[in-house]
């Protein structure tokens, strides 16, 4: 049987559990991949690619901080990627590379896993990037009450008003000091200890939920500050879980079955939520 080449591009990967992930989807459908994990910076990422090409690759992830680099290595993006402005999974379409962005498609099955109903809801965003940019229109689909996204670089935060929705309202970190409380927090920053004592008591109620994008040790401070202020909390790693298999989808056709229960025993880094 051909093993497939695949692989995960980025800075600081090294703890990365895609690897895990994807074999044993693969394990499942039967399927004899090679998943690596390249450390790459943007100077080599160009390079590196073409490598990982001639050498028999057939699809990759790509993550922080290169989901705008890979632009430059495909043929073409879908309306996901292009909305993202970020591309998290190569594939390839008679012959030509495809970009596309799974990270939406993860969100929104880990919110249905959870029970989260977004519909009227007062929502908080903590970050402005890629990670942000890929979940918006989920969040928008469920006609939210009110959206604030709050970002150290308000040029970056504006900038989601003019691609997704003017209804968002954009605010500074030590601008949150005026808000009102939340019923959901998204934490979308690669620091939350850094951004996380902007958050004053007043944005939380004791139905307030808070989800991290992060999973595993980019999520503790998070976790931490969950559980001091008493409000429900869920990690990204379902998240990271279902977007990885829509990942696998694009690149062979096949959807796994159950992700989680398939991978959630094997994962030391175990899903952490508290609801």
């Amino acid at each position: 049987m051909a093993v497939s080449k695949l692989a995960l591009f980025g800075e600081g990967i090294s703890q990365s559990l895609s690897s895990v992930i994807h074999h044993a989807f693969a394990r499942e459908a039967g399927i004899e991949i090679d998943y690596s994990l390249l450390e790459t910076s943007k100077m080599a990422f160009d390079a590196n690619w073409h490598q990982f090409i001639r050498q028999g690759g057939m699809g990759a992830n790509i993550t922080a901080p290169l989901k705008q680099a890979a632009f430059s290595l495909v043929h073409a993006m879908t309306s996901r990627a292009v909305r993202a402005k970020a591309i998290n999974t190569i594939y390839q379409n008679e012959g030509a590379w495809i970009g596309d962005n799974t990270d939406g498609v993860g969100f929104g099955l880990d919110l249905q896993r959870l029970d989260i109903d977004l519909t009227q809801k007062k929502i908080l965003i903590l970050g402005a990037g890629g990670a942000v940019r890929g979940i918006l229109d989920v969040i928008l689909k469920y006609h939210p009450k009110q959206v604030v996204i709050a970002n150290r670089t308000l040029e970056t935060a504006h900038g989601l008003i003019h691609d997704f929705a003017s209804a968002f309202k954009v605010v500074g970190l030590s601008d949150l000091q005026h808000e009102m409380a939340f019923d959901v927090i998204i934490h979308a920053t690669f620091n939350a200890a850094a951004v996380l004592p902007f958050l004053p008591s007043a944005l939380l109620h004791q139905d307030t939920f808070f989800y991290d994008l992060n999973y595993g040790e980019k999520a503790k401070a998070s976790q931490a500050f969950a559980a001091r202020s008493a409000v429900s909390y869920c990690d990204g790693l379902g998240m990271l879980i279902y977007q990885a298999a829509e990942s696998f989808y694009l690149w062979f056709g096949v959807r796994p079955n159950a992700p989680l229960d398939v991978l959630l025993p094997t994962l030391n880094n175990g899903l952490h939520c508290s609801q």
